[in-house]
């Protein structure tokens, strides 16, 4: 037997089309040392394979015999940086021939997409796919490199297109499997489930009927009560941020130390939703603009669509600013994220201790948003744009001159490592008063723009902790400034702000 197994080796050896001036090179020691080695690979004693071959390696560095079956060997053995790397320096010893090793061609895809390099990985299973589009057993490669790479549109394309075609339960498995998980991160919860209880029927005991079970859950927890909790404190170099509401008060400080909560409480079921937030801002010198405000919605959701009256209740300096009613309408599938929200508002008559009369700030308020992400699950960039219209009912004394319309360009990065993650967010808008105003004398005008970030670790069971950095920077410049105006009222401002937050969720 064991001489039979000698005799198949040598035949891979010359099958893979070495000369007889290479093996020349050789002992005859090394000739056998490498037989041997192959054979420990092919009956699959990885360690001694590896061991022989790097050893062998050392002593013919450019050998592609050699190269093949190590980064075969540590392919198998899931050493997969290492065999990447042999892959690469085998691929570009051989050159043309490498697209014809099928074998080794989808280890080296392996290895790559386990090494954390999915996009070089599909690459290349593409370009071993142009020349053959029929193995499928390459194009699950690929189709689990894409959702890797976080290519999920490519990815979901490819899978459906297997899902046909397939017939082996385990090919059929992954791609139910696959489309579960692409429609689950896309928050399409009633395709996940659907295609992960095919999973589950298609290979019960096996990888992807187990995956598919722990991603039903997954979808499961989504469902009942659910909250967050969080805590934090900052400092700002301007509390005066509110120029259409509150004046500034000469020789009060303008910078200030202040804590913020958060509470926020969410019922999700199969089609329902009902979600209350508090959130609150509790200034340690300048009470006059400590902030509560309450929202509670309730709503529909099936599909992409989610539909919820909201109601709202804000409360300023220990009093009623205005409460306020209206709808959320909201669509969101794959990467595309589009809204409508409606609300009708009313403010108080007596603000602060000038019994200021707000009401002329009360009237509908409009609001459409269109945003378009990309990239990776680890690695997001958005792009937004929105609308906002403001019907104010007005006074005497301001005949619609609050009325405005604003346009909004966002950008927002995010990437997550492990437990950390980080952000930055831009934001920049236009604004423009309806009417000429009768004490300034001219129609407002506004340019705004927004830089912020923020440094956040997660930590604990089911990372439910999170500890987070924020810093942000805003400006608002506009035409109703001194001389044009009174300093009384300057609409200009500038602000930072830094500080930490911890939450938890449950």
């Amino acid at each position: 037997m064991r001489a039979m197994r000698k005799a198949w080796a040598w035949t891979l050896v010359f099958a893979i089309g070495m000369g007889a001036a290479a093996a020349a090179e050789w002992t005859k020691e090394e000739q056998e040392a490498l037989l041997a080695a192959i054979e420990d690979y092919n009956f699959g004693d990885l360690e001694d394979a590896i061991a022989a071959l790097s050893a062998l390696a050392k002593r013919h560095p450019k050998d592609a015999r050699v190269l093949r079956y190590l980064a075969l060997s540590l392919s198998e053995a899931g050493k997969h940086t290492e065999a990447s790397r042999i892959f690469a320096q085998w691929k570009k010893l051989v050159g043309a021939r490498f697209a014809e090793d099928r074998d080794a061609l989808l280890a080296y895809a392996r290895s790559l997409r386990a090494a954390d390099r999915p996009k070089e990985a599909a690459q290349v299973l593409q370009a071993w796919l142009a020349r053959k589009p029929q193995d499928l057993e390459a194009r699950m490669e690929l189709g689990t490199a894409l959702v890797q790479a976080g290519k999920l549109k490519q990815a979901q394309t490819l899978w459906q297109g297997l899902w046909r075609q397939a017939q082996a339960p385990g090919l059929r498995a992954a791609a139910a499997y696959y489309l579960a998980w692409i429609a689950a991160q896309r928050g399409e919860n009633e395709a996940a489930t659907r295609w992960a209880n095919k999973a589950l029927a298609l290979d019960k005991e096996g990888p992807y009927g187990q995956s598919a079970k722990l991603l039903l859950r997954t979808l499961q927890g989504e469902q009942g009560f659910h909250g967050e909790l969080a805590l934090g404190v900052a400092r700002t170099s301007n509390v005066d941020l509110l120029p259409d509401i509150a004046r500034p008060q000469k020789g009060k400080p303008r910078s200030d130390v202040f804590g913020d909560a958060r509470v926020q409480l969410r019922y999700q079921g199969a089609h329902v939703l009902a979600e209350y937030v508090l959130e609150a801002q509790k200034y340690n010198k300048r009470s006059d603009y400590d902030l509560i405000m309450h929202i509670a919605r309730a709503g529909w959701r099936t599909g992409p669509w989610e539909v919820a009256p909201v109601l709202e209740y804000v409360m300023l300096a220990r009093q009623r600013l205005f409460w306020g009613v209206g709808l959320d309408l909201n669509w969101k599938r794959a990467d595309w994220d589009a809204g409508y929200s409606l609300r009708a508002r009313t403010f108080t008559s007596a603000f602060g201790p000038q019994r200021v009369d707000l009401r002329r700030l009360g009237g509908l308020v409009h609001e459409l948003h269109l945003a378009r992400s990309f990239g990776a699950e680890d690695q997001r960039v958005t792009l937004g744009v929105r609308a906002h219209l403001e019907q104010t009912k007005g006074d005497a004394t301001h005949p619609k001159t609050d009325d405005f319309a604003q346009v909004a360009l966002e950008l927002g990065y995010a990437r997550t490592s492990g437990a950390w993650d980080a952000s930055v967010q831009l934001t920049g808008w236009l604004r423009s008063y309806r009417r000429r105003d009768l004490i300034a004398g001219k129609r407002r005008q506004d340019r705004f723009v927004f830089l912020g970030g923020e440094l956040g670790r997660a930590f604990g069971e089911g990372a439910r902790h999170r500890v987070a950095l924020r810093v942000h920077w805003q400006r608002n410049d506009s035409n109703f400034k001194p001389p044009a105006v009174p300093a009384a009222l300057d609409k200009t401002f500038t602000e930072w702000a830094a500080g930490a937050e911890w939450s938890w969720r449950w």
